[in-house]
């Protein structure tokens, strides 16, 4: 049983991770096109409360990695 909890932790871990580095890119890319095409802000509309939060969260760790990342509310 131990065994089997560790296979789902470790899959729920891998998982997280991937959405994180998805959603970095993705955010990244945008940035990218700011440049070019002038975008001011990004908009992410988020279904639930627990979305809203998790949105939050990783936008403030993408904040905290990166120096060009400015918000403002």
């Amino acid at each position: 049983m131990l065994e089997s909890s560790c296979q789902r932790a470790q899959a729920i871990f891998f998982w997280i991770r991937l959405f994180l580095a998805l959603l970095r890119d993705a955010i990244l890319r945008t940035l990218q096109a700011a440049e070019i095409a002038g975008i001011r802000a990004i908009l992410v509309p988020a279904i639930s409360e627990s979305d809203r939060r998790g949105i939050l969260d990783t936008v403030f760790i993408l904040a905290t990695k990166s120096d060009n990342l400015v918000f403002g509310g």
